[in-house]
């Protein structure tokens, strides 16, 4: 079975110092700046975070009051332990330079980590 590689992958420069994103060809296409990828990750927090107001909203408008008082306590007793269990993984495999932790690895654990919080 041949594995494919993904069209971009992360790579650095002769010195290490900087990651880049490269194309099939090995050509760099851009420069992944600090200040790029904090946006980009406030971007995504603030969509994530206006979705799950309007999911409050639609449930607030479309149901009645006991509906949202029984979806916050939901979220108050789902919330730490998926909070607890996901332990900012994505945060540690995007900012692992020295591959100190490998990608199986890191989905391993998430995967586990994902069926202990349905047992719970």
């Amino acid at each position: 079975m041949i594995e494919s590689e993904p069209p971009f992958a992360l790579g650095s420069s002769a010195a290490g110092e900087h990651l880049f994103m490269t194309n099939d060809a090995g050509n760099s296409t851009s420069q992944l700046s600090l200040t790029r990828n904090f946006m980009w990750t406030f971007a995504g927090n603030a969509v994530y975070a206006l979705c799950q107001w309007a999911a409050v909203v639609c449930l607030a408008k479309l149901g009645s009051a006991e509906m949202v008082g029984e979806f916050a306590l939901a979220l108050a007793i789902a919330f730490p332990i998926t909070f607890i269990a996901n332990l900012q993984l994505r945060v540690l495999f995007v900012t692992d330079h020295s591959t100190l932790y490998p990608f199986g690895q890191i989905l391993g654990y998430d995967s586990s980590s994902v069926w202990s919080r349905y047992a719970l």
